[in-house]
């Protein structure tokens, strides 16, 4: 497991634990995004990626086909 930085075709950044890398799709954990905090946006707070996720489910399947890179 490794932390990345995953960019979105709908041009989220997504920053999560990369558990699994499979051949059409990647499986991640603990994902957060970015948020800015003030109107300036010079500040930046975090917020959970997907926040009506289950709590009970960990990981999270992503079809590849909506990945633009992974840093």
């Amino acid at each position: 497991m490794s932390v990345k930085n995953i960019r979105f075709i709908s041009g989220e950044n997504v920053i999560a634990d990369l558990v699994e890398e499979k051949s059409d799709s990647i499986v991640i954990r603990d994902a957060i995004v970015a948020m800015p905090v003030n109107q300036e946006g010079t500040q930046l707070g975090f917020a959970p990626w997907a926040p009506l996720q289950d709590p009970d489910i960990e990981d999270l399947e992503v079809n590849k086909s909506h990945v633009m890179y992974i840093t």
